[in-house]
């Protein structure tokens, strides 16, 4: 094997950054490799979570979903940001990758070490003591997360995306099996436990095994204060971020019960988990290729914009489209139980939209280097997040809900407006690349709600779902062909890995690049 003293073939520290072709290249080859593991993994999800529903009950998804929180939260710590340190910083030397990634080890051990002792008190909290054993076991995840940080940091600055992404594709495929399989088996809760360690297990052990990087004995804290600065600040940021995005199911919790937070839970799978995919898999991509141009705005700019639009382009249809079905589709493949999740769909299909495409903005944070002026933000939107969902907590979920979605839409364009003053580019710019898939997103909403009220009495809702859906395809791609019809031929080109689209003829993009 390669040691630490000998660089591997895609040097983690070379500085050069590629010329624009290379970069095309590059960009081309993640997107097509994020593409495939986020469709996998988002069919992977919701197909278990459909099979795992039918088989324990919203009580289990709600006892997961509560130690869930807690080990996600602590997850934060498990490099204290020194991954994307890796990936921003150019000239880091193999003494300090060495110090990182025992640093990380060391953090890792004690965060398990941590969550097993201070579980019971964390179930008394919660006033369910169901979470003591739950919470200790799954408590694993945060060593094995911690040991696989270095490596993985180093794929993703090397741009390798196609071992990253079939590295992950296993692993969630093998935790998804053994959820299904564990669960006919009798285990319960435990096959969501189950599910959880294989996946992050599976996934340390492949990228550990298929890099050629190895760690030699020296941990020196000099070493680590090269990127503490910067992984400091993003620690903050990503901590104080997760308590904002989890005091919604925080407060469902505490006041409302493990049902609704059951409920609650699955809808934001439903509608959330593909947008969270989205930004986990693009700052693979973006961030790495970001960094490399860091100090080029007209290029940050031009991807920051291509990479808005194509998002909206194809979430917007999506989370419109299932908010609008959301009756069908639940009666259809749920137990009448789950029947209460509909209400919820629309307000957090408001708040997918928001996110989606918002959702690499942090990257440009990470790669100009101003993790500082990102945890400003945070920490300015984070009161009024948690103001929101104590009010809308009286309301219940549903209230919690629409709470979020209110949130959402008022801190949007202040968010973006701040954001974009980093690469120099004029908020009407940005906004520019979303009103078309929008306007057609929203008119193929109207088309199947209209629809629906014609077949939904007369069809059982499988029927329903077969008729409405194609309808809502075929409508949304003559509108988009009508109104978009550039952009989508750019985003089929890329898909076929050519340099231009034939559905429209080449215009000018100075000002409109992703319209």
């Amino acid at each position: 094997m390669t040691q630490v003293e000998t660089p591997p073939p895609r040097p983690a520290t070379d500085t050069a950054a590629p010329g624009p072709r290379s970069i095309k290249a590059e960009a081309a080859n993640g997107v097509a490799w994020t593409s495939f593991i986020h469709g996998f993994r988002v069919a992977t999800s919701l197909l278990t979570t459909i099979v795992l529903a039918w088989m324990l009950g919203p009580d289990a998804f709600g006892i997961v979903g509560s130690a869930t929180i807690v080990v996600g939260f602590l997850l934060l710590f498990k490099d204290l940001g020194t991954g994307s340190a890796i990936v921003q910083k150019q000239d880091l030397s193999p003494e300090v990758l060495s110090s990182v990634f025992w640093a990380n080890v060391i953090i890792g051990i004690a965060g398990t070490l941590s969550l097993y002792l201070a579980a019971p008190a964390v179930a008394w909290f919660f006033d369910d003591p169901r979470l003591v054993p739950v919470l200790q076991v799954l408590g694993v995840v945060l060593f094995l997360a911690g040991v696989g940080v270095t490596h993985q940091s180093l794929m993703q600055k090397e741009l390798r995306f196609a071992l990253l992404a079939k590295t992950e594709a296993v692993a969630i495929l093998a935790g998804a099996v053994t959820g299904v399989v564990s669960a006919v088996l009798g285990a319960g809760v435990w096959a969501l436990v189950l599910q959880a360690l294989v996946t992050t297990g599976l996934a340390t052990g492949l990228t550990i095994a298929l890099h050629a990087w190895r760690p030699r004995l020296h941990l020196r804290i000099a070493d680590i204060g090269t990127v503490s600065q910067f992984s400091l600040n993003l620690t903050g940021s990503n901590v104080l971020n997760y308590l904002v995005r989890n005091a919604d199911q925080l407060f469902i919790l505490k006041f409302l019960g493990t049902f609704e937070l059951g409920l609650y839970a699955l809808a934001c799978k439903m509608l959330l988990l593909p947008i969270s995919s989205i930004n986990a898999v693009l700052n693979r991509v973006l961030f790495p290729l970001y960094s490399r141009i860091q100090d080029d705005d007209a290029r940050l700019r031009n991807a920051f914009l291509k990479t808005t639009a194509t998002i909206a382009l194809v979430m917007f249809p999506c989370l419109i489209g299932f908010a609008t079905v959301a009756d069908s589709l639940v009666a259809g493949v749920l137990p009448a139980s789950w029947s209460p999740i509909v209400p919820l769909t629309a307000a957090l299909a408001i708040v997918g939209l928001v996110q989606s495409v918002a959702t690499s903005s942090g990257t440009i944070y990470m790669a100009k280097g101003r993790t500082d002026l990102l945890l400003l933000w945070t920490i300015a939107t984070g009161v009024f997040a948690v103001t929101g969902f104590a009010v809308g907590v009286q309301w219940g979920a549903l209230g919690v809900a629409q709470a979020y979605a209110v949130l959402a839409v008022l801190l949007f364009l202040p968010g973006m407006a701040l954001v974009l003053r980093l690469i120099d580019t004029p908020l009407s710019q940005f906004l520019g690349t979303c009103w078309r898939p929008l306007f057609c997103a929203v008119s193929m909403g109207a088309g199947i709600w209209w629809l629906g009220l014609i077949t939904a009495p007369n069809l059982s809702p499988i029927q329903d779902l077969a008729v409405r859906i194609p309808a809502g395809i075929a409508l949304y791609l003559t509108l988009t062909l009508a109104l978009n019809r550039e952009h989508l031929g750019e985003v089929l080109a890329a898909v076929r890995g050519r340099e231009t689209a034939k559905l429209a003829p080449t215009r000018d993009h100075t000002h409109r690049s992703c319209s």
